[in-house]
């Protein structure tokens, strides 16, 4: 369809994405293989993460009895100053090699030279400085642990670039051998030589070997295709995005150690242990989870973006995941700390309880942006995403700095401050780099809050009952109970990370052991269902922002009557269409369409379109044989050009009957929908949360003359329990679901009852509220129910418009690239507020049956066709056959509209 300038995609303040499909053969990068599915890469991450775990923890316990305090003492010092140097190693090649959406050989040859160069640097430096550390802190042995990890420093490059690209292409299966023979290999290193009497340079040894093992083991796993050898040309591509990420890494390793060195000057070391207690327990969740999925963020991020995919959905799923997990785990934590510091270290340890409630606060403010600065980085903003560390991480070094001079509790209380701060800045970068709005943000952690909350809620209340019972009694009772808690409330809210532990139920060997059936009817319990039209809720009627939208009610006068088809047939009926009298109607029409024309005794007459859903006005010229009216429709929201209809109509003596079904709204001051037409209508139902409504409206007739009354009790009553229902079924409005509960219950049992004892062809409302094409003229006279009308007046239209375009451009992002798809039309235009968004695919039907399957509601507007329209114009059959909507209402939350996505790209891409 014709329309003004539009616009692709949402403005935000990175460049835009390459498209690896049009580069060059030459300059793509080496094919990727296909990827595991996401489950089994969070599986495989975990397993890397647990199993170093398990593997360093026993070699801590053999090696605490093999070494002397000093000698581990020693090697500490010696790991410090080199974990000084390792941010300056890196230099952000890691980062370089996984983001870079196309890694050519020859760049890859860069980054490797870039590498060896560094830490051949690196290892210089170590070495030259290795004497001055040893006098510097009287420990001559401390030369000689130093020059052996400078060899560590200058063959790291053997491995790391290797598994930086495994990362890249999701290949962590063989990551899991690299770093899990790597720690083999420094544990059996190093209790040998500990055992051999070697003492503290037996650690510095078994670093060396275990960064040679890293290296044979990944070139082993060493992608095909992978260059050998280095190039030391063309490196100032890998300068510029090393010297800004490494800038980043500093902050964030700054904000990290600088805390305890900073109170190991201004208090005394009885306060930093206290302290450092507390930040190793409340670190558990970095170390349990952050850690193990750290390696995958980057890569799935990069992946998506290199697709031309919005990344905004990926990262809102990422935070609803990890908030669901983090929040709770700080909330408990911050409960039962007293019974956990006291069993865990002991009772002197008591000091730290307090720090441990004040981090847990900090903690859970960070846990919303764990992964902020991936996203940022994948989404090539990293200068947004280096200054976003320096910031963040600076302001808790102030806070530090500025309290460390009083008690550990007030450094924790100015960390938490930090901390919240720190987010409300995280939500600026994240507005401006990835488009996420702070409501969006709100939205998604909701469920995350009340997950919490109920997790929370059963071990407080064993903490209060059973205050006098030990630690070793309390503490296992309070966590079965904030379990207990954390799962149902996973399970009642239908969290994406229940349907993650249903699946894991799912498993063979797990479902063999519950009820028949029990996991099945969980599992359908559990799927997120998206709603298919909007739902009444409180963030609806809140106001909005951007431009206010004009509406068909802006044309002219108007009536509110009880459906679209309802309106067309006053439509007709003020027009006198007479029996035996030709209508004009599109080939491609809902069939709702039809009726109203046969109930005039009227003779539908079906015309031509083109392939962008235009009208065919030469088709429709040679069609005016007895034809006084033409009835014209906009689809999905887009325009047709009704200055050139409208004066064709004037040309040709013909009454325009405008169809804004799909077109209740518009932004801009052009004319309102439905004003160029002698009639129009509107379906006040497609973008409102009622459960019925329509609208007859007119700019050139006065339509006083139509008289309307009220459709009784019953039909009001259910104007309203509609409403409610479907909003209380997709867990809108939950306290007013809980309140009415008793009321929709005794509803429920006396419609039933009802409906037994009424007469078939008693009605309470019209066919289109439930979704029925039937046409029955004894509503043609009453008047939309009075809730329906207030909430038309309530709802906030600029949240309609808004919300609406919004979820749009990021459905169109998201299809972009995928195989077998394309949008309808080819970019939204400023004006369009789309009531669905329609996607051209090939293989409709069979993608259709896989997204319904998965609880996808969808339009497939045309189809049935109406018997005999059909042939008429091979346009509209195609456009019938191939063209799906998809839900971009403004009522879907991001958790659902993530849903959508996913399972569009599931169903899209090849098996």
């Amino acid at each position: 369809m014709a329309g003004p300038a539009t616009e692709g995609s949402a403005a935000t303040a990175c460049p835009a994405s390459t498209d690896p499909a049009t580069a060059p053969a030459e300059a793509r990068a080496q094919p990727m293989s296909s990827p595991p599915s996401n489950r089994k890469l969070v599986s495989i991450a975990f397993a890397i993460q647990y199993v170093e775990m398990v593997i360093q923890f026993v070699a801590v316990m053999i090696l605490a009895r093999l070494l002397s305090p000093s000698e581990i003492g020693t090697y500490s010092v010696a790991a410090f100053l080199t974990a000084m140097l390792h941010v300056l190693r890196d230099f952000g090649i890691a980062q370089y090699v996984i983001q870079t959406p196309d890694l050519t050989p020859a760049k890859l040859r860069s980054a490797m030279g870039m590498a060896w160069l560094l830490a051949g640097l690196v290892g210089a430096i170590l070495l030259a400085f290795s004497g001055v550390a040893a006098q510097f802190y009287a420990k001559p042995e401390l030369q000689a642990l130093l020059t052996v990890m400078a060899a560590s420093f200058a063959l790291s490059p053997l491995g790391s670039i290797t598994v930086n690209v495994l990362r890249r292409e999701s290949r962590l299966d063989a990551v899991f051998w690299v770093r899990v023979g790597s720690t083999l290999s420094h544990t059996a290193v190093s209790i040998g030589l500990a055992a051999a009497g070697l003492g503290a340079i037996s650690l510095a040894w078994a670093n060396l070997a275990s960064v040679c093992a890293f290296g044979l083991i990944a070139n082993m796993a060493r992608p095909a295709g992978m260059p050998w050898l280095p190039s030391f040309r063309n490196l100032r591509p890998v300068l510029a995005f090393g010297s800004v990420s490494s800038l980043g890494s500093a902050a964030q390793m700054a904000g990290t150690a600088l805390p305890e060195l900073i109170m190991g000057k201004t208090m005394n070391m009885a306060a930093v242990g206290y302290f450092s207690r507390a930040t190793g327990l409340v670190q558990l969740f970095s170390r349990l989870v952050g850690e193990a999925l750290s390696p995958l963020v980057l890569p799935y991020f990069s992946q998506t973006r290199n697709q031309g995919q919005a990344l905004a959905p990926s990262y809102l799923h990422s935070v609803r995941l990890v908030t669901a997990l983090a929040w709770p785990f700080y909330l408990v934590l911050a409960i039962v700390a007293e019974p956990m510091v006291s069993l865990l270290y002991g009772g002197q340890w008591a000091p730290s309880v307090p720090v441990v409630r004040l981090l847990c606060v900090a903690s859970a403010a960070s846990a919303v942006s764990l992964f902020a600065t991936q996203a940022m980085v994948a989404n090539r903003c990293l200068r947004a995403s280096t200054m976003y560390s320096i910031i963040t991480q600076g302001m808790k070094i102030a806070a530090v700095l500025a309290t460390s001079t009083h008690d550990i509790a007030t450094v924790g209380m100015a960390l938490a401050a930090a901390e919240c701060i720190a987010l409300a800045v995280s939500c600026w970068f994240l507005r401006h780099t990835l488009d996420i709005t702070p409501g969006q943000l709100l939205q998604t952690c909701r469920d995350s809050a009340f997950v919490a909350s109920a997790a929370a809620l059963p071990p407080w209340l064993v903490h209060v009952a059973l205050a006098r019972l030990s630690p070793a009694l309390a503490l296992p009772l309070c966590i079965a109970a904030a379990a207990v808690g954390w799962l149902g409330s996973l399970v009642w809210t239908r969290h994406p990370l229940g349907e993650q532990i249903v699946h894991i139920l799912a498993t063979p060997a797990v479902a063999r052991r519950l009820p028949s059936g029990w996991l099945a009817r969980l599992a359908d319990w559990m799927r997120q269902r998206v709603p298919p039209v909007p739902l009444l809720s409180l963030p609806a009627i809140l106001p909005g922002c951007g431009p206010a939208p004009r509406s068909v009610e802006d044309a002219g006068h108007h009536i509110p009557v009880s459906s679209g088809r309802i309106a067309m047939a006053l439509a007709l009926q003020a027009m006198a269409v007479q029996p035996g009298e030709k209508v004009l109607l599109p080939a491609w029409h809902s069939q709702a369409m039809v009726p109203p024309v046969l109930w005039r005794d009227a003779i539908p007459v079906f015309y031509r379109m083109h392939a962008d859903g235009a009208i065919n006005l030469d088709d429709v010229a040679a069609k005016l044989d007895g034809v006084r009216v033409l009835v014209v429709s906009h689809y999905y929201g887009f325009a047709q050009d009704m200055a050139a209809i409208r004066a064709f109509c004037d040309a040709h003596g013909l009454l325009l009957l405008e169809d804004c079904a799909h077109r209740f709204f518009s932004v801009g001051n052009a004319h309102p929908p439905g004003w160029h037409g002698d009639y129009a209508i509107a379906s006040g139902m497609k973008f409102f949360p009622v459960y019925e409504g329509g609208t007859l409206l007119s700019s050139r007739h006065r339509l006083d003359g139509i008289a309307l009354h009220s459709g009784g009790k019953g039909f009001e009553a259910k104007a309203v329990l509609g409403v409610l229902d479907k909003s209380f079924s997709h867990r809108r409005l939950p306290l007013a679901a809980a309140m009415l509960a008793p009321l929709l219950a005794v509803k429920q049992m006396l419609w039933r009852r009802y409906k037994q004892q009424r007469p078939a062809t008693q009605a309470l409302s019209p066919a289109s509220s439930d979704s029925s094409f039937d046409f029955d003229p004894r509503w043609l006279h009453v008047r939309s129910a009075i809730f329906s009308r207030l909430v038309l007046h309530l709802v906030s239209r600029k949240r309609i418009a808004a919300g609406r375009r919004r979820h749009y451009l990021a459905l169109q992002q998201a299809v972009a690239g995928l195989p077998g798809c394309r949008p309808w039309q080819p970019a939204l235009p400023p004006d369009v507020v789309p009531w669905a968004f329609p996607l051209w695919i090939a293989d409709a039907d069979t993608v259709c049956e896989k997204l319904l399957a998965d609880g996808v509601p969808l339009i497939r507007f045309g189809q049935p066709a109406w018997p005999g329209s059909q042939g008429v114009c091979a346009n509209t059959d195609a456009i019938a056959a191939h063209v799906v909507g998809l839900p971009c209402h403004q009522g879907l939350r991001a958790a659902e509209l993530a849903r959508v996505i996913d399972c569009v790209q599931r169903a899209l891409k090849p098996a």
